[in-house]
Protein backbone atom coordinates (compact mmCIF):
# COMPACT_ATOMS: atom_id res chain seq x y z
CA UNK A 1 0.00 0.00 0.00
CA UNK A 2 2.13 2.96 -1.23
CA UNK A 3 -0.14 5.57 0.35
CA UNK A 4 0.04 3.99 3.79
CA UNK A 5 3.78 3.38 3.43
CA UNK A 6 4.27 7.08 2.62
CA UNK A 7 2.19 8.11 5.65
CA UNK A 8 4.13 5.78 8.00
CA UNK A 9 7.44 6.99 6.54
CA UNK A 10 6.74 10.70 6.95
CA UNK A 11 5.10 10.26 10.36
CA UNK A 12 8.10 8.25 11.54
CA UNK A 13 10.49 10.96 10.33
CA UNK A 14 8.44 13.68 12.06
CA UNK A 15 8.22 11.84 15.37
CA UNK A 16 11.88 10.86 15.34
CA UNK A 17 12.93 14.44 14.78
CA UNK A 18 10.49 15.76 17.39
CA UNK A 19 11.79 13.27 19.96
CA UNK A 20 15.52 13.64 19.24
CA UNK A 21 16.28 17.19 18.16
CA UNK A 22 15.99 18.64 21.67
CA UNK A 23 18.26 16.10 23.39
CA UNK A 24 20.78 16.12 20.52
CA UNK A 25 20.92 19.94 20.56
CA UNK A 26 21.39 20.05 24.34
CA UNK A 27 24.11 17.40 24.12
CA UNK A 28 25.98 19.48 21.56
CA UNK A 29 25.44 22.76 23.42
CA UNK A 30 26.44 21.58 26.89
CA UNK A 31 28.99 18.92 25.90
CA UNK A 32 31.78 20.53 27.93
CA UNK A 33 29.67 21.10 31.04
CA UNK A 34 28.27 17.56 30.99
CA UNK A 35 31.70 16.00 30.56
CA UNK A 36 33.16 18.23 33.25
CA UNK A 37 30.52 17.15 35.75
CA UNK A 38 30.95 13.51 34.83
CA UNK A 39 34.70 13.08 34.21
CA UNK A 40 36.43 16.33 35.13
CA UNK A 41 37.69 19.47 33.39
CA UNK A 42 40.76 17.91 31.74
CA UNK A 43 38.73 15.20 30.05
CA UNK A 44 36.03 17.70 29.07
CA UNK A 45 38.55 20.01 27.41
CA UNK A 46 39.87 17.14 25.30
CA UNK A 47 36.50 15.58 24.42
CA UNK A 48 34.01 18.44 23.99
CA UNK A 49 34.22 18.49 20.18
CA UNK A 50 34.10 14.70 20.05
CA UNK A 51 30.71 14.72 21.79
CA UNK A 52 29.45 17.54 19.56
CA UNK A 53 30.33 15.59 16.41
CA UNK A 54 28.74 12.44 17.83
CA UNK A 55 25.55 14.32 18.77
CA UNK A 56 25.13 15.63 15.22
CA UNK A 57 25.91 12.21 13.75
CA UNK A 58 23.46 10.57 16.15
CA UNK A 59 20.60 12.81 14.95
CA UNK A 60 21.44 12.35 11.26
CA UNK A 61 21.87 8.59 11.63
CA UNK A 62 18.57 8.25 13.51
CA UNK A 63 16.69 10.03 10.71
CA UNK A 64 18.39 7.83 8.10
CA UNK A 65 16.87 4.73 9.74
CA UNK A 66 13.46 5.56 8.23
CA UNK A 67 14.50 5.56 4.55
CA UNK A 68 16.76 2.58 5.26
CA UNK A 69 13.75 0.63 6.53
CA UNK A 70 11.60 1.84 3.62
CA UNK A 71 14.16 0.68 1.06
CA UNK A 72 14.55 -2.70 2.78
CA UNK A 73 10.76 -3.16 3.03
CA UNK A 74 10.29 -2.33 -0.66
CA UNK A 75 12.43 -5.34 -1.56
CA UNK A 76 15.58 -3.49 -2.60
CA UNK A 77 18.26 -4.32 0.00
CA UNK A 78 20.79 -4.17 -2.82
CA UNK A 79 20.48 -0.37 -2.89
CA UNK A 80 21.76 0.07 0.67
CA UNK A 81 24.49 -2.53 0.13
CA UNK A 82 25.73 -0.67 -2.96
CA UNK A 83 25.62 2.66 -1.10
CA UNK A 84 27.70 1.27 1.75
CA UNK A 85 30.26 -0.16 -0.66
CA UNK A 86 30.45 3.21 -2.40
CA UNK A 87 30.87 5.02 0.93
CA UNK A 88 33.63 2.74 2.23
CA UNK A 89 36.61 4.29 0.37
CA UNK A 90 35.31 7.80 1.11
CA UNK A 91 34.97 6.94 4.79
CA UNK A 92 38.42 5.35 5.00
CA UNK A 93 39.98 8.42 3.38
CA UNK A 94 38.13 10.70 5.81
CA UNK A 95 39.23 8.63 8.81
CA UNK A 96 42.87 8.67 7.73
CA UNK A 97 42.86 12.42 7.03
CA UNK A 98 40.80 13.61 10.02
CA UNK A 99 42.35 11.31 12.64
CA UNK A 100 45.83 12.44 11.63
CA UNK A 101 44.69 16.09 11.81
CA UNK A 102 42.34 16.06 14.83
CA UNK A 103 42.97 12.84 16.73
CA UNK A 104 39.99 11.16 18.38
CA UNK A 105 37.69 14.07 17.52
CA UNK A 106 38.69 13.47 13.89
CA UNK A 107 37.38 9.91 14.11
CA UNK A 108 34.05 11.25 15.38
CA UNK A 109 34.03 13.90 12.63
CA UNK A 110 34.69 11.24 9.98
CA UNK A 111 31.84 9.10 11.31
CA UNK A 112 29.50 12.11 11.40
CA UNK A 113 30.39 13.10 7.82
CA UNK A 114 29.87 9.50 6.69
CA UNK A 115 26.48 9.48 8.45
CA UNK A 116 25.64 12.75 6.70
CA UNK A 117 26.57 11.34 3.29
CA UNK A 118 24.74 8.08 3.96
CA UNK A 119 21.70 9.89 5.37
CA UNK A 120 21.53 12.32 2.44
CA UNK A 121 21.57 9.49 -0.09
CA UNK A 122 19.06 7.38 1.83
CA UNK A 123 16.71 10.32 2.41
CA UNK A 124 16.91 11.28 -1.28
CA UNK A 125 16.01 7.71 -2.31
CA UNK A 126 13.25 7.55 0.31
CA UNK A 127 11.91 10.91 -0.88
CA UNK A 128 11.71 9.57 -4.44
CA UNK A 129 9.85 6.47 -3.29
CA UNK A 130 7.12 8.46 -1.48
CA UNK A 131 6.55 11.32 -3.89
CA UNK A 132 2.94 11.69 -2.72
CA UNK A 133 4.19 13.18 0.56
CA UNK A 134 6.97 15.35 -0.85
CA UNK A 135 5.97 18.61 0.93
CA UNK A 136 5.87 16.92 4.35
CA UNK A 137 9.21 15.20 3.74
CA UNK A 138 10.76 18.50 2.68
CA UNK A 139 9.45 20.16 5.87
CA UNK A 140 11.03 17.42 8.01
CA UNK A 141 14.38 17.62 6.21
CA UNK A 142 14.41 21.43 6.47
CA UNK A 143 13.70 21.16 10.21
CA UNK A 144 16.53 18.67 10.62
CA UNK A 145 18.91 20.94 8.71
CA UNK A 146 17.97 23.88 10.99
CA UNK A 147 18.68 21.75 14.07
CA UNK A 148 22.06 20.51 12.78
CA UNK A 149 22.98 24.09 11.85
CA UNK A 150 22.18 25.28 15.37
CA UNK A 151 24.23 22.40 16.78
CA UNK A 152 27.17 23.50 14.61
CA UNK A 153 26.82 27.04 15.96
CA UNK A 154 27.05 25.69 19.51
CA UNK A 155 30.57 24.42 18.79
CA UNK A 156 31.85 28.02 18.63
CA UNK A 157 30.60 29.09 22.06
CA UNK A 158 32.60 29.41 25.27
CA UNK A 159 31.22 30.06 28.71
CA UNK A 160 28.00 28.99 30.36
CA UNK A 161 26.30 32.39 30.04
CA UNK A 162 26.77 32.51 26.27
CA UNK A 163 25.58 28.91 25.96
CA UNK A 164 22.45 29.52 28.04
CA UNK A 165 21.60 32.63 25.99
CA UNK A 166 22.20 30.72 22.75
CA UNK A 167 20.16 27.80 24.10
CA UNK A 168 17.17 30.02 24.92
CA UNK A 169 17.21 31.68 21.48
CA UNK A 170 17.85 28.43 19.62
CA UNK A 171 15.32 26.53 21.73
CA UNK A 172 12.69 29.11 20.82
CA UNK A 173 13.55 28.70 17.16
CA UNK A 174 13.39 24.90 17.42
CA UNK A 175 10.01 25.13 19.17
CA UNK A 176 8.75 27.34 16.35
CA UNK A 177 10.11 24.94 13.73
CA UNK A 178 8.48 21.99 15.51
CA UNK A 179 5.11 23.75 15.75
CA UNK A 180 5.23 25.11 12.21
CA UNK A 181 6.73 22.24 10.21
CA UNK A 182 6.64 19.05 12.27
CA UNK A 183 3.35 19.03 14.15
CA UNK A 184 0.13 18.60 12.22
CA UNK A 185 -3.29 19.62 13.65
CA UNK A 186 -4.13 16.00 14.55
CA UNK A 187 -0.91 15.74 16.60
CA UNK A 188 -1.77 18.93 18.49
CA UNK A 189 -5.30 17.66 19.20
CA UNK A 190 -3.90 14.36 20.51
CA UNK A 191 -1.43 16.13 22.82
CA UNK A 192 -4.13 18.48 24.13
CA UNK A 193 -6.46 15.55 24.77
CA UNK A 194 -3.72 13.90 26.87
CA UNK A 195 -3.48 17.02 29.05
CA UNK A 196 -7.27 17.23 29.41
CA UNK A 197 -7.44 13.58 30.49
Amino acid sequence: DPGRAAWIYVTGLRYLLLALMGPAFLMALFAYEGLELWLGADFAAQSEHLVQWLAAGFLINALARMPYGLIQASGRPDITAKLHLLELPIYLALVFWLVSALGVAGAAAAWCLRALLDGAWLLWIGHRRVRSSAPQTTAVLTSGAVCVGLMAGAAFLDGLTAKVAYGVCSGSLLAYVAARWLLIPRDIRNVLSLFRA
